[in-house]
C-alpha cells in the first residue's frame, strides 16, 4: 500500500522528485475554531480572579483560580454568560474550552496540598542521571532533616515536663478567600484575602491564632 501512495505522489514534471505533503495546509477546515469563538471563551476565564500560589510562589508564576471552582462549573458559568450576553453567537464545545484554558493560560484549580521542599522536590523531579549526581547532597539532607525532627520531638518532651521550657511551632494557613458561596455572580468578583498565622504550644497543648485581612496588611514571602 505505501509503494501506491508513494508512486501517486511523484511529481510527473520531474523524475524522481515527491510531491509535499499537504496534509493541513488547506483553508477548508469544518473543524476549525472560529476566532470569534475562541475569544469568547478567553474573555471568560480572563473575568475570573486569580490568586496566587499560597506555597510555591516563589518557584512558580502559575496562579490559581478560586478553590470553590472546577472545570464544569468553570465551563457551565460560560455557557451561562453567553446565553444571557450573547444568545445568537456560536459557543465553544467542552472540549475547546478546555484546550485553551491549557494552552493559553497559565493557571490552575488545584493548589498544592502541602508546604514541598525544594531540595526534595527537585531531586523527585529529576532524570535517572541528574539524580545519580544529586543522590549525596540528597541523602545529606534528609539525615539533617531526620535530625531536627528528632530535636524536635526532644524539645517537646522537655516542654511537657517543665513549665520553664516553651516548644512551639508555627505556620501560616493558605489564604482565606471570603465570603464563601454557590451563587454564579460570586465567582466573578475579587474575594477579600483573609490570613491566619498560627502558633501551637506543643508542651500545654494550646494554639493561638492571629487573623488579619488584606486592608490590614498583606503576608511576607519565606525566604527558601
Amino acid at each position: 500500500m505505501w509503494l501506491q501512495t508513494l508512486f501517486k505522489k511523484n511529481d510527473k514534471s520531474a523524475t524522481g522528485t515527491i510531491i509535499n505533503d499537504k496534509r493541513g495546509r488547506h483553508g477548508t477546515r469544518k473543524n476549525a475554531v472560529p476566532d470569534q469563538v475562541k475569544q469568547s471563551f478567553r474573555d471568560h476565564i480572563a473575568r475570573m480572579p486569580l490568586v496566587d500560589s499560597h506555597y510555591v510562589r516563589n518557584r512558580t508564576s502559575k496562579q490559581y483560580l478560586d478553590e470553590q471552582l472546577n472545570f464544569p462549573i468553570l465551563y457551565k458559568l460560560y455557557l451561562e454568560s453567553m446565553n444571557e450576553k450573547h444568545s445568537d453567537q456560536v459557543v465553544a464545545t467542552s472540549r475547546q474550552y478546555r484546550e485553551i484554558f491549557k494552552t493559553d493560560f497559565n493557571i490552575d484549580f488545584n493548589k498544592p496540598k502541602k508546604d514541598q521542599c525544594p531540595r526534595c522536590d527537585l531531586f523527585k523531579n529529576s532524570t535517572e542521571t541528574d539524580k545519580t549526581k544529586l543522590e549525596y547532597e540528597y541523602a545529606l539532607h534528609i539525615a539533617n532533616k531526620n535530625v531536627v525532627r528528632s530535636l524536635k520531638d526532644s524539645d517537646k518532651h522537655r516542654a511537657k515536663r517543665s513549665d520553664s521550657v516553651v516548644t512551639a511551632c508555627y505556620d501560616l494557613q493558605k489564604i482565606l478567600n471570603t465570603p464563601h458561596s454557590e451563587v454564579s455572580v460570586f465567582y466573578y468578583k475579587r474575594k477579600l484575602a483573609t490570613y491566619n498565622f498560627t502558633i501551637y504550644d506543643m508542651g500545654k497543648h494550646k494554639g493561638y491564632c492571629y487573623l488579619w485581612d488584606e486592608t490590614i496588611g498583606r503576608k511576607v514571602e519565606r525566604n527558601k
